[in-house]
């Protein structure tokens, strides 16, 4: 039995146990529990910092699997170089060392603690040798100059997301400006200075994410696959959710069909999508209609959140079905409701153990 299933069964109870879980209502999506295998490597000792989020990571790190796969694909040899920035515990950097014997990491991040942990994280799965970590973020001037230097295969980013009201901005580990798209338009621009030849970026819903997929366009980036889980409202965003209705770019479903799928205890606000992409420099795409294409991942990104908004869920299962846009990149989507995001927990930080405590009446 798998950690996932592990967990499962003992969050469900015996039958008629109020915690026994309601039947999923997800329009036939898959969880994205059923693809955290990548989660199984950091258990303890490895150390997660306050804004780690299972579902965000692990959605990054299936597309720089998948943009790792796509450089050895198209160079017919093995991925050398992976630099991840904003790379907190530097999860989505170290797990794909195991696959790749001749790959080497760099990681990047704002927070000297983080990049503490980070190393401290490289020497207990074994590869201290092979990954290095800088005290550097996203908005330092060195940046392009530090990403030219090492040359990266493949760059990957999961930065901060949520926008930020501008009379409460969240510590800059954690905003992501007035429109949640500062970090991601961010790391396109220094990706594309330095030459970067791929990219695996997320970004979400709430922050610009139309205008996150014409900036990658812009910059000269095709998207290539993309990945997105719907998920109900946190502690940030549903801390953010008066300010997020104002906004003309955030992308959020109030629905009680979607509430409810999402979160049978009634407790969410509202849903929204993770999003994450694999690009690839448009003067690397060997294809006369390279714009075409890069148009088209816009289109797809574009179409993907309103109907979301306008449909809920179902939405996600179409357009990764049969009404995809034409010429549009492969689009999987996943969904991460109460129950799976014990199940991503339990992924990452391994089985349930021992007994619950008792409780009893006063």
């Amino acid at each position: 039995m798998t950690r996932t299933h592990e967990v499962d069964a003992w969050a469900a109870g015996p039958t008629g146990s109020p915690m026994a879980r309601p039947a999923p209502a997800t329009a036939g999506l898959r969880s994205l529990a059923t693809v955290a295998a990548p989660l199984a490597r950091f258990r303890p000792p490895f150390e997660f910092g306050d804004f780690f989020a299972p579902e965000d990571t692990l959605l990054c790190a299936l597309a720089t699997a998948h943009t790792l796969a796509r450089h050895a694909d198209a160079h017919d040899a093995p991925p050398a170089r992976l630099v991840e920035l904003t790379c907190g515990s530097a999860v989505v950097a170290l797990g794909p060392l195991d696959r790749w014997p001749a790959l080497r990491a760099w990681g990047a991040d704002v927070d000297a603690d983080a990049v503490s942990r980070a190393r401290r994280n490289a020497r207990v799965l074994g590869h201290a040798e092979r990954a290095r970590f800088a005290h550097l973020g996203l908005f330092d001037a060195r940046l392009p100059r530090w990403l030219r230097r090492r040359a990266p295969d493949v760059v990957a980013c999961n930065p901060p997301y949520v926008p930020e009201p501008p009379d409460a901005p969240n510590a800059l580990v954690a905003g992501a400006g007035p429109d949640g798209a500062r970090h991601p338009k961010r790391a396109l621009a220094a990706c594309a200075r330095a030459g970067v030849p791929r990219l695996a970026l997320s970004w979400c819903s709430l922050g610009d994410p139309v205008g996150v997929a014409r900036a990658a366009a812009r910059r000269g980036y095709v998207l290539d696959a993309l990945w997105t889980a719907a998920l109900a409202d946190g502690e940030y965003t549903g801390g953010a959710h008066a300010y997020l209705r104002t906004l003309p770019t955030a992308f959020l479903d109030e629905s009680a069909a979607t509430r409810h799928a999402l979160a049978p205890d009634g407790a969410a606000r509202f849903g929204y999508l993770l999003l994450a992409g694999s690009f690839v420099r448009a003067a690397d795409v060997h294809s006369p209609d390279a714009r075409e294409r890069a148009r088209a991942g816009v289109r797809l990104v574009a179409r993907l959140v309103r109907r979301f908004v306008r449909d809920g869920l179902p939405a996600l299962a179409t357009l990764a079905g049969r009404e995809a846009p034409a010429g549009a990149p492969p689009l999987h989507a996943y969904v991460v409701d109460r129950w799976d995001e014990l199940s991503l927990r339990a992924a990452a930080h391994g089985p349930v153990s021992g007994s619950l405590p008792s409780i009893s009446a006063s």
